[in-house]
């Protein structure tokens, strides 16, 4: 897998859904300066194939679901990689976006965790999993500095206002945000 920067800035600030920000991505260039997590060639990426995933999103409060197409990039050394926007949450079908604006609308305290659960069509164990993973990420990254105990809208809005957090937080621990399944030792 490589993580393609989704030109997210800061993740609640685009003024495009994720399902644009993922075309606009998938039209650009996608292999240029990007690096085989195998042998590290730059220069020898070629399209190999594509193949359909689901991306669950957030567009004007309510859920969308879209079949995005992933390109497959082969390297000269034989390896083959899929090209996953750093929208996307990997081996899942949720955007960033979504678990995070689900996340604070259970900070709302609005609704209650069965009537919002059932709002955007995810199950308590899911919305449970994913506080339990914000906070234990969130600590991973701010460390013994700001560590918190329980998720806070503050902690959520400092987290979300961080600039291309996706991109800094795979780069830093060689795994995306909310990714429940970690790479093997060669990095796929």
């Amino acid at each position: 897998m490589i993580r393609v920067d989704a030109i997210l800035c800061k993740l609640n600030s685009s003024k495009l859904s994720d399902i644009d920000l993922f075309r606009t991505i998938c039209d650009s260039s996608l292999t240029d300066g990007i690096r085989c997590p195998h042998c590290g060639n730059t220069s020898e990426l070629k399209r190999h194939s594509v193949y359909e995933r689901a991306l669950i999103s957030i567009s004007e409060g309510r859920r969308k679901e879209h079949t995005v197409s992933i390109t497959r990039v082969k390297c000269h050394c034989g390896k083959t990689s899929a090209l996953i926007p750093d929208l996307l949450i990997p081996y899942g079908s949720y955007s960033i976006r979504f678990v995070l604006y689900v996340l604070w609308k259970y900070l709302t305290r609005i609704k209650t965790v069965e009537a919002l659960c059932d709002e955007f069509h995810i199950s308590r164990s899911t919305l449970y999993h994913w506080i339990h993973t914000f906070i234990s990420q969130y600590n991973l990254w701010f460390g013994a500095i700001k560590e918190i105990d329980v998720l806070t809208s503050s902690s959520l809005q400092l987290f979300s206002s961080i600039e291309k957090l996706p991109k800094l937080f795979y780069k830093r621990f060689r795994f995306s945000l909310f990714q429940n399944h970690q790479a093997t030792l060669s990095g796929t």
